[in-house]
């Protein structure tokens, strides 16, 4: 993870992969995971990171994390 973001500058994540690594309860939809899980962690850490940012892309087969 970290090396692709060394390299590219952000970190891109398919939400299945995102969800697994985290814990994340399968019934949960983008937008709960965006309000309970995403929202209050940028919050958490944006005291350490000036430009942290996320971003939810959709794609017709799947939808994508993309942190900056």
């Amino acid at each position: 993870m970290l090396k692709q973001f060394e390299k590219k500058g952000y970190w891109e994540i398919p939400i299945e992969t995102f969800t697994f690594l985290l814990g994340i309860p399968r019934n949960y939809q983008v937008g709960q995971i965006d309000q309970k899980i995403l929202k209050p962690a940028l919050e958490e850490v944006s005291v350490y990171f000036d430009h942290l940012s996320v971003f939810m892309q959709n794609q017709p087969s799947r939808i994508e994390i993309i942190i900056i």
